[in-house]
């Protein structure tokens, strides 16, 4: 595939995009500004990309909450400040859900 193609720019853009998230959930020190940077980055890659890219947040959100790793609330304020209230409340609570379940699941 080239890489000039929309979707490999998209994927591209949203995977650092996400690299640097978790990179910043883990440090435990998030600034402003650069969370308005990374918001402006996933709001791009989400407009050019549809809904795989709302498939790849659920699926980072579920193994970050199944894997017990910090860093949830940062995703769920970025991806609100993406996506809008309403579909990050939905998608964000499905993917929290299915990522306790599957940690639950893993420990019994």
């Amino acid at each position: 595939m080239n890489d000039s193609h929309p979707t490999v720019q998209t994927a591209a853009a949203l995977h650092e995009a996400l690299e640097k998230v978790l990179e910043l959930a883990l440090s435990g020190k998030p600034d402003h500004q650069t969370l308005l940077l990374l918001a402006a980055q996933l709001k791009t890659a989400i407009a050019a990309g549809g809904g795989w890219v709302l498939a790849a947040y659920f699926t980072v959100y579920t193994l970050l909450t199944a894997l017990c790793l910090p860093g949830g609330s940062v995703l769920m304020l970025i991806g609100g400040a993406c996506m809008g209230f309403a579909e990050c409340l939905l998608l964000s609570n499905a993917a929290c859900t299915l990522g306790a379940w599957m940690t639950f699941v893993g420990a019994r």
